[in-house]
């Protein structure tokens, strides 16, 4: 591709411990274009500081500081600030999303591999999960290579990967409003990589690892709630903007049952929840296929059993994993929960 600019948008909220490693991933690229735009949203915890200093070390980085207004709200601050500011100049901009405890992997955007990409208006790359240290890592999901029209089946092509590894054109986030959901607190990365891929016009798909993802203790995606608080918002979005809303719900409503019980919520209070959204459950009888209906028939007929079961496999996954956080029984855990030794740090 011709000279083009990445814009990474990094939100920052409370995560000191781990913002230098992110940017700083992102300035060791060799590719000179890329500029870094910050948004710390509220933090109480130095990351506000911290901010500023690694501004003031670099012409590359802009700061935006915010009062706390949650991650989404965070990134569209971000996406509106840049859309603005090069608004007669968005032909060749990108945007890329930036966890402020993730990293891109070293030396990915060079001065050669940026000749390379193709012109689309999504171009996804490679993603990969990592321990909290960035010591181990899982096999990386395969990327299906080419370049598609946007739309439902590029969208199942795209959901192996985390959304962060991709780069979105301005123009495509301009010309269709593109902006996260802010209603949803989780969730809300996939729902956007969908609707930006479904309104796209081209979306290049590439191997190559660009994005590693740390598994934060303390991550939202840790201290989320269960069963209907948790997938009760997240169905309502997907079902009213996401393109194949109806799919998406019949899969998920199972999960939400099995979530439900595996936390030990109550039979009348999932029955009742269930009564009130009757929409759901037809269209998980329609499109969940064997999955949906034998988890609904099992409801139906047998509901205690079926709580009973579950609440068996809730229990044994909690006392599980509080065996595997035990003194000398928690590297073993991490050893099979991430089965590669990373090489050597640097890679990051």
């Amino acid at each position: 591709m011709a000279d083009f600019c990445i814009h990474v948008i990094i939100p920052v909220y409370n995560c000191k411990d781990y913002l230098e490693e992110a940017v700083n991933s992102v300035l060791k690229q060799e590719y000179e274009r890329i500029e870094i735009l910050m948004i710390d949203d509220g933090s109480k915890d130095g990351s506000f500081a911290l901010c500023d200093k690694l501004a003031k070390n670099s012409e590359k980085i802009t700061v935006i500081h915010q009062e706390n207004k949650g991650v989404s709200c965070a990134r569209n601050t971000g996406i509106d600030y840049i859309l603005q500011k090069y608004q007669n100049h968005l032909d060749g901009r990108y945007i890329a999303f930036l966890d402020a405890d993730d990293a891109w992997a070293n030396d990915f955007f060079t001065n050669a591999s940026v000749l390379e990409f193709p012109s689309a208006d999504i171009i996804q790359f490679q993603s990969q999960r990592w321990n909290a240290a960035f010591t181990r890592c899982c096999e990386p999901l395969p990327v299906e290579e080419g370049t598609y029209a946007g739309g439902a089946d590029t969208v199942r092509r795209c959901r192996n990967q985390h959304f962060g590894a991709s780069l979105y054109a301005c123009q495509l986030l301009e010309k269709n409003a593109i902006r996260f959901l802010t209603e949803l607190r989780y969730l809300e990365d996939v729902l956007f990589l969908r609707t930006c891929v479904s309104m796209a016009d081209s979306v290049a798909l590439r191997g190559g690892m660009l994005y590693y993802y740390r598994n934060n203790p303390i991550s939202a995606v840790h201290t989320r709630p269960f069963g209907i608080a948790y997938f009760e918002p997240t169905l309502k979005a997907y079902l009213a903007t996401d393109v194949d809303g109806e799919g998406f719900v019949s899969w998920y409503l199972v999960d939400m049952i099995e979530d439900h019980f595996r936390h030990f919520g109550t039979v009348s209070k999932l029955k009742q929840w269930l009564s009130n959204h009757e929409e759901y459950v037809e269209i998980a009888r329609k499109l969940g296929g064997e999955r949906a209906n034998l988890v609904l028939t099992a409801l139906e007929k047998h509901p205690l059993r079926y709580a009973l079961k579950n609440y068996i496999i809730g229990g044994a996954s909690g006392v599980v994993k509080k065996m595997a956080r035990a003194r000398g029984i928690s590297a073993v855990a991490e050893r099979i929960k991430y089965p590669i030794q990373a090489k050597n740090k640097n890679a990051i």
